[in-house]
C-alpha cells in the first residue's frame, strides 16, 4: 500500500512587525537620521493635506451661497489654494524623499548581509538549511522593489492612512453612523482573500526561490564563464542546457502564474464588493440630498468624505497585506544574518616567536565506510 507523502512543516517568521519597524528604524537613525524625520512628517503633513481637498470644496461653495462681498470671497478662495499648494508641495516632498529611500535601505541592507556572509564559518555554505536562509535573505533585499526594502516608509504611510480613516469616519459618522458600518464590512469580506494570497505566496516562496537560483545560476556562471565552454563543446552539452533553461524557465513560468491567479482572484473579489459597497452609500446619500435634509454644501463634503473613506479603507488592506509581507521578508532577512558559527573570529593567541612541534596523541584514520586502520599514534 503505497504511502502517503507528508507534508512539509509551513514556515513561519521568527519576528513580528512591530520588531521589524524597531530594527530598520534603529538602523535609520544611526546611519541617516533625515529619512527617521522623513517617516514621523509623513504622518501630519498627509492629514493636513487630505483634510483641506474634503473641506476646500464645499467651504468655498458656503462662502458662494451666503457671501455677497466679492473681496472677501476671493480672499478665502485664494487663502484656502494657497494653504493646498504649500502642503500639497510638502507631501510631494515627503513622498520623493520617502521613494528615494528605497535605494539607501537595500545598499545598507546588503552590506549588512555581505559583510555577515564574509564573517562567519566557511562550513556553513555547505549547509542544505543555511542555504534555504541565505536564499530568502537574499531575495528579501535582492533590489529596491522588493516589499522588505520598502517596508519602513510603507509602515509610515499606513500610519498616515489609519489616521485619516479615523478622522474622515469621524466626519461621516455625523450623517449616520450606518455608512461606517457598511464600509467597514465591505473591506472585511476582503480581508481573508488578502490573507489567503499573502499566505500562499509565502509558504511557496522557496520554491520559487530555488528555480530562480538554478536560472541564475546557468545564465551568469554557464554561459558567461568561458571555461565551461570546452567542457560544453566536447560533451555536446548545448541542447542539454538549452532544454534544462527551457524547462527551468517553464517552472518558473507556472510558478508566476499561480501569483498572478491569486492576485487576480483578490482583485477581482474587491472589485465586486467595492461595487455593491460604495454604490450603497452614495445612494443613502443621493436619496438624503432629494428628500432635502442637506443642502448643496453639506452634500459636497460627505460626497467627498465617503469617496476618501471608502479610499482609505481599501488603502489601509492594500497597505498592510505590503507591509506584512515586507515584514516577513525583514524577519528572513535578519534570521540569516543571525548565523553564527563555532570557530574563533577573534584575535586568537599570539603565534610562537621560537622553535616549535605539533604532536599527535591517540589519532587515527582510516577511509571513509573502510574497517582497516591505516594511522595510527
Amino acid at each position: 500500500m503505497p504511502q502517503k507523502s507528508k507534508r512539509e512543516p509551513k514556515r513561519k517568521p521568527k519576528y513580528g512587525m512591530i520588531s521589524c519597524v524597531a530594527y530598520l528604524y534603529n538602523m535609520l537613525w544611526k546611519y541617516e537620521k533625515s529619512l527617521v524625520f522623513t517617516g514621523i512628517l509623513i504622518v501630519p503633513v498627509s492629514l493636513v493635506t487630505s483634510v483641506l481637498a474634503l473641506v476646500i470644496p464645499s467651504v468655498i461653495l458656503r462662502y458662494l451661497e451666503t457671501e455677497h462681498r466679492f473681496s472677501t470671497i476671493a480672499l478665502v478662495i485664494v487663502g484656502l489654494v494657497a494653504a493646498d499648494a504649500l502642503f500639497a508641495l510638502m507631501d510631494d516632498y515627503l513622498k520623493a524623499k520617502a521613494e528615494m529611500a528605497e535605494f539607501y535601505v537595500v545598499t545598507r541592507l546588503q552590506h549588512r548581509q555581505q559583510k555577515s556572509m564574509l564573517e562567519r564559518d566557511f562550513y556553513l555554505d555547505y549547509d542544505l538549511e543555511i542555504k534555504a536562509k541565505d536564499e530568502r535573505g537574499m531575495r528579501s533585499i535582492e533590489s529596491n522593489h522588493a516589499k522588505g526594502v520598502h517596508f519602513p516608509m510603507d509602515f509610515a504611510e499606513m500610519a498616515a492612512v489609519v489616521v485619516k480613516f479615523f478622522f474622515f469616519g469621524a466626519v461621516i459618522s455625523v450623517l449616520d453612523f450606518k455608512i461606517i458600518l457598511l464600509l467597514a464590512l465591505g473591506c472585511a469580506v476582503n480581508i481573508p482573500f488578502y490573507v489567503w494570497e499573502q499566505k500562499k505566496n509565502y509558504e511557496t516562496a522557496d520554491g520559487r526561490n530555488s528555480i530562480r537560483k538554478k536560472i541564475d545560476y546557468l545564465a551568469y556562471r554557464v554561459a558567461r564563464d568561458f571555461r565551461y565552454g570546452k567542457d560544453i563543446r566536447l560533451y555536446h552539452l548545448r541542447t542539454y542546457l538549452s532544454l534544462l533553461a527551457g524547462q527551468l524557465f517553464g517552472e518558473y513560468k507556472k510558478e508566476r502564474q499561480k501569483l498572478e491567479k491569486r492576485s487576480f482572484v483578490t482583485a477581482l473579489a474587491g472589485f465586486l464588493v467595492i461595487l455593491v459597497r460604495d454604490g450603497a452609500a452614495y445612494g443613502f446619500l443621493i436619496t438624503k440630498a432629494l428628500s432635502g435634509e442637506m443642502d448643496a454644501a453639506q452634500f459636497v463634503l460627505y460626497f467627498s468624505a465617503i469617496t476618501e473613506l471608502a479610499g482609505f479603507m481599501s488603502d489601509v488592506i492594500w497597505k498592510w497585506t505590503g507591509i506584512s509581507e515586507g515584514a516577513l521578508q525583514i524577519s528572513d532577512y535578519r534570521e540569516d544574518l543571525e548565523l553564527s558559527g563555532r570557530l574563533n573570529h577573534g584575535e586568537g593567541i599570539p603565534v610562537p616567536s621560537g622553535a616549535f612541534s605539533i604532536e599527535f596523541k591517540d589519532v587515527s584514520y582510516r577511509y571513509p565506510k573502510g574497517e582497516k586502520i591505516y594511522w595510527k599514534k
